[in-house]
């Protein structure tokens, strides 16, 4: 798809399929520069594995335990999905690249509009990354905004409500799309991976072990934290990966 989007872009200057991601204008430029339609695919492929682990390294710094610092540096330098996403779908690698920037900027005084600006940004690779921004804001609210002076209960109503009413949205919006993805036998992405056969086992066993790890991060979090409504933080960017939308398509997850 990638090379043939970009061979026809070199060709006659626009796409043979409508398609609005920025990625098809960065292998415009490499293409300009001399390089052949693969290699120009292959550069921007590249290019964003090599900024996504930098950025991502430059984020683990903050980890206070060396053990866990460097048992992230190494996750991130070997981690099979990061290598299969970028590959295999370039279009979301440039969209994963706000991914560390956004929680960096979130860990400064004032950096949740930065934050939330990079990831808006990411919708211009993959407009899968916009549902995700939407989740985001609204863990911003209930973590930092005047919903944190509110009752639990009070809280988890007003949550019910507003993720009903994006998940409508979405639905709504996004019907076809969703009917695409889905196949007539919704179920939540991450599980739709582990039913592939296709799927290469390292990458299900990554999966298992990131829900594992990040379950051991909220738990302590939770124990040592007083401000334990920052968990909604994280928790927003992995909700879309339980949404039910889809079995057939790799896309749907």
């Amino acid at each position: 798809y990638y090379a043939l989007q970009a061979d026809w872009l070199a060709r006659t200057g626009h796409l043979r399929i409508p398609d609005s991601s920025l990625i098809f204008s960065l292998m415009e430029i490499f293409q300009k520069g001399g390089f052949s339609t693969e290699t120009a695919v292959r550069l921007a492929e590249t290019l964003f594995l090599f900024l996504i682990t930098l950025t991502s390294l430059w984020l683990a710094r903050g980890i206070q335990n060396p053990a866990f610092r460097y048992s992230a540096f190494g996750w991130i330098f070997l981690s099979p999905s990061l290598f299969f996403t970028v590959i295999e779908f370039p279009k979301m690698g440039g969209a994963l690249l706000a991914v560390p920037l956004a929680f960096w900027f979130l860990s400064k005084a004032s950096g949740e509009v930065w934050a939330c600006g990079f990831l808006l940004l990411a919708g211009l690779f993959h407009k899968a990354v916009l549902p995700m921004v939407g989740l985001l804001i609204l863990a911003l609210g209930f973590a930092r905004g005047s919903t944190r002076n509110l009752s639990w209960k009070s809280r988890a109503s007003v949550g019910a409500l507003l993720a009903a009413l994006v998940l409508g949205i979405l639905y709504f919006f996004f019907w076809s799309d969703l009917q695409r993805f889905t196949g007539g036998h919704p179920r939540p992405g991450v599980w739709s991976l582990f039913l592939r056969d296709s799927m290469p086992f390292t990458i299900k066993l990554e999966i298992l072990l990131c829900h594992i790890a990040f379950l051991a991060v909220l738990v302590r979090y939770w124990r040592n934290s007083l401000t334990k409504s920052e968990i909604l933080i994280p928790l927003s960017l992995l909700v879309p990966a339980w949404i039910p939308l889809g079995t057939e398509q790799v896309l749907g997850v």
